[in-house]
């Protein structure tokens, strides 16, 4: 009973995280993407500005990512980390028939459809197990 009780209190503070990570990302991922032209031609070169649409979508796929990250952490704190290899199979199962099917037909926007896919897989997948756990 003791140990239930440690555990929600566990997944309380993740979600607590997960939301407030959200909440910022949120507001960088609004910015980057009235931004990502500007910020391209900054930081890079008008030389590239074909793929500044790619900066966005990258990090919005980083950010699916890294918000899976904050959900594992009860995995590990737990020893379930059969778990977290699990969601990383099922990702790069999903990513890369995703890649063969969608890169010959549409190129980069296809990588990057397949990693969003990706990435949204693990974190579906992960969330889902974290609110069943």
């Amino acid at each position: 009973l003791k140990g239930i009780k440690k555990k929600k209190k566990k997944k309380k503070i993740i979600v607590k995280y997960a939301f407030f990570y959200t909440l910022f990302s949120l507001f960088l991922l609004i910015f980057l993407f009235f931004t990502t032209d500007y910020l391209g031609k900054i930081l890079l070169s008008k030389l590239y500005c074909e793929g500044f649409y790619i900066i966005f979508w990258s990090a919005l796929g980083y950010f699916f990512i890294t918000l899976a990250y904050i959900f594992e952490t009860i995995f590990y704190a737990e020893s379930k980390t059969k778990t977290i290899l699990i969601s990383n199979v099922i990702s790069a199962i999903f990513l890369i028939t995703l890649n063969f099917i969608l890169i010959p037909v549409l190129g980069l926007p296809g990588a990057l459809i397949g990693l969003l896919g990706g990435a949204l897989v693990r974190l579906f997948y992960i969330c889902f197990i974290f609110f069943k756990f």
